[in-house]
């Protein structure tokens, strides 16, 4: 038998799309966001790290989490939405089971690929399992 890890990624954006759908959610900026035009707030979802899968089954993980917005207000007060969603995350999603996510408290970061944009980064320990193992 294979012992893969959960999707938490795929789960994670499943979760955003539920519980703020107006939100552009993703595991890699969306194509076509240039920066210099009109844009949509947009979060992206990656795992960074974590431990190996647990009793063939429990699977922990950290996920980093950006937060991009026209504006320092608008991303400020998104990250605060998005980091207390992950903060309550748990549930069915996307073919994995959370049992506790915690997240650490967002912190701006200029990302230096895109100067005048504002961006808001950080981390979310998880431990789901995968539904079905």
């Amino acid at each position: 038998m294979t012992i893969r890890p959960v999707d938490i990624e795929k789960a994670a954006v499943a979760y955003l799309a539920d519980v703020m759908p107006a939100v552009t959610a993703g595991t890699t900026r969306p194509a076509g966001t240039d920066w210099q035009t009109s844009f949509a707030a947009v979060v992206r979802v990656q795992v960074v790290g974590g431990g190996e899968p647990r009793g063939l089954v429990l699977d922990d993980a950290i996920l980093s989490v950006e937060v991009w917005a026209p504006d320092s207000v608008t991303a400020a007060d998104l990250a605060s939405q998005v980091c207390g969603h992950f903060g309550a995350w748990s549930g069915t999603w996307a073919g994995a089971l959370i049992y506790r996510a915690q997240a650490a408290r967002p912190r701006s970061v200029p990302d230096p690929g895109v100067p005048g944009v504002p961006r808001y980064l950080f981390t979310v320990q998880a431990t789901a399992r995968r539904i079905g193992a």
